[in-house]
């Protein structure tokens, strides 16, 4: 068992103490797999966005409050919503 391996078995325990969903357990597991794109100074992070669906965001590996706000703020006009859904922007 590496150290990586170490660490995400000791926050997944303790987590699962406090009532943390497996969905956020299993988002910092895919966190802690990110693989830097040294060519493009990007880091790459896998995304399980539903069930049988990973997409991955190239970010710089130094991403801003702002950045992160523009970026929400784009993710947000991409919604198709179904009659009589809404969401809080």
């Amino acid at each position: 068992m590496n150290n990586e391996t170490q660490i995400l078995k000791a926050i997944v325990d303790e987590v699962n103490g406090a009532g943390i969903s497996e969905e956020t357990v299993y988002a910092a597991e895919v966190l802690l797999q990110a693989k830097p794109k040294m060519n493009l100074g990007l880091v790459e992070y896998p995304f399980p966005l539903r069930e049988g669906r990973l997409c991955y965001l190239r970010l710089p590996p130094n991403l801003t409050d702002t950045e992160v706000k523009r970026l929400t703020a784009f993710l947000y006009a991409l919604v198709f919503a179904a009659a009589g859904d809404s969401h809080d922007a």
